[in-house]
């Protein structure tokens, strides 16, 4: 079956553009679906510095003062713990309620908690090889 050229020029011209297009939505799709990714990693980012330093200023000013913390700095510790709570990863949200859940008398057990929750965080955002014993724990005071 032999076509005419003009009709072949057509159909190769027609397939280019359909070719084109295709390939124009594929790059958009993965730019968008980028752009996507790092935003929410920004935000998780963000979410998990304003804990540590939210939860570290409570700790410091009840350690220094021996008394519970100021009903604001309550309000922003409540706050952060509630957005970890919806946006951290399950490793996260399991390694935080693990510390809530410490009781008073086992206070020697928090520096090793507090380990797990940032290398969870890290897990979390980069791919990593750290261990528990890896991550040393926060200067809070």
């Amino acid at each position: 079956m032999v076509f005419d050229p003009i009709v072949d020029a057509a159909l190769i011209g027609l397939v280019g553009v359909i070719v084109g297009i295709g390939g124009y939505a594929l790059q958009n799709w993965q730019i968008k679906k980028a752009e996507r990714e790092r935003n929410e990693y920004v935000a998780k980012r963000e979410k998990y510095e304003k804990w540590i330093k939210t939860i570290s200023e409570g700790w410091i000013q009840r350690a220094r003062t021996r008394k519970p913390v100021s009903d604001d700095l309550a309000l922003a510790m409540n706050e952060v713990n509630n957005m970890l709570m919806l946006y951290g990863s399950d490793d996260v949200v399991n390694a935080v309620v693990n510390l809530w859940r410490t009781k008073r008398t086992e206070a020697e057990k928090v520096p090793m908690q507090f380990q797990e929750i940032i290398l969870a965080m890290r897990k979390d955002l980069i791919s990593t090889k750290l261990k528990v014993a890896d991550v040393e724990f926060l200067k809070i005071m």
